[in-house]
Parts: structure tokens; sequence; C-alpha cells
């Protein structure tokens, strides 16, 4: 039998909010609603009942873009743009961080870059997870101009034809 009597929940804990019937999630973590039903003339007030239930960290892909580079004899590259997929709607989450470098030192087009290291930071970070830490994409080592100059240096006659230079480059 049913009294007929209106039922009103609330939220005990967690990260949600409750307006009439309608539960708004606001993060990830574990959310408690009671529902509650006052008595009358004629009912008893129902005993209140607790319901728990989990919210997932939403994952999110991170994914980088390098700026190319002259050779420079090391495989330290830069991280040009970081950028996330899967964020909802206009959370403040953004990937933040992260160390790159080259494979190895030697020019090529379309070489591969590793960030690692990469994090989330912004206001909504504690509702996703970050799948990975590290993100790849590729870039160029180009090939570094060489100018080699030589400075002859005076010498008194001798006799002969051997001297010597001085050489220097960039």
């Amino acid at each position: 039998a049913s009294s007929g009597l209106p039922t009103s929940f609330s939220i005990v804990s967690g990260p949600a909010t409750i307006a009439g019937n309608t539960v708004t999630l606001t993060g990830a973590g574990t959310v408690t609603v009671r529902a509650s039903q006052s008595g009358d003339a004629y009912w008893n007030a129902a005993t209140s009942v607790n319901q728990s239930f989990s919210v997932a960290q939403k994952l999110l892909t991170g994914s980088i873009t390098a700026n190319s580079k002259i050779y420079d004899g090391t495989t330290a590259a830069t991280i040009a743009t970081r950028t996330l997929s899967g964020v909802v709607g206009g959370d403040n989450v953004s990937l933040t961080g992260g160390t790159a470098t080259f494979a190895n030192k030697s020019v090529a087009n379309g070489k591969i870059v590793t960030a690692t290291g990469l994090s989330l930071s912004g206001t909504a970070a504690g509702s996703y997870q970050l799948a990975s830490a590290s993100a790849s994409t590729t870039t160029d080592i180009t090939v570094r101009s060489l100018s080699v100059t030589g400075t002859g240096v005076n010498k008194a006659y001798d006799g002969t034809t051997s001297t010597t230079v001085t050489l220097s480059d960039n």
C-alpha cells in the first residue's frame, strides 16, 4: 500500500546537487542520496533510505605538437601545443607540463618526439584522469649550415711553401 505522501531527496555527501527529483553530478567520487517521506495524521513517517553510487573520473587523451629544430647535437625537443580530447562542455581542465625529446639527435624529417611527465590542471581536473602521462608526435631536425673560415698566419720568408692557417667555424 502507498501513502501517496510526497518523497523528498537530498544529497548526504559527494560531488552532486539535487533539484526536485533530478541529481546533477559535479565531479568524480562517491555520492550518497537520501530519500525521506514524512508522515501525516494517517501514516507514520517512513524510515529514510540512503543510496550510494560511485562516479568515476572521465578518461582523457592528451596530444602534443613539437617544434622542428636546426641540428644542435642534442635530443632536446620543445613542445609547441598541448591538447585534450574528451573534455565535457566548458570544463576548466588543461594538459600541462612535460619534457620532450627526439628519439636521437640525427637530422631527418618526420622524427618521433615523445613527451613524458604530462599532467592535468584546472578547476575541473579532479573529475578527469589522463590516459597516459606521455604523448608522441613527429617533426623535423634540419641541417645546420656550417661556415668555415681560414686565417693565414704571417711569417717571414724562409724559402718553403708551408704556412700556418687558423680555421674556425660557426
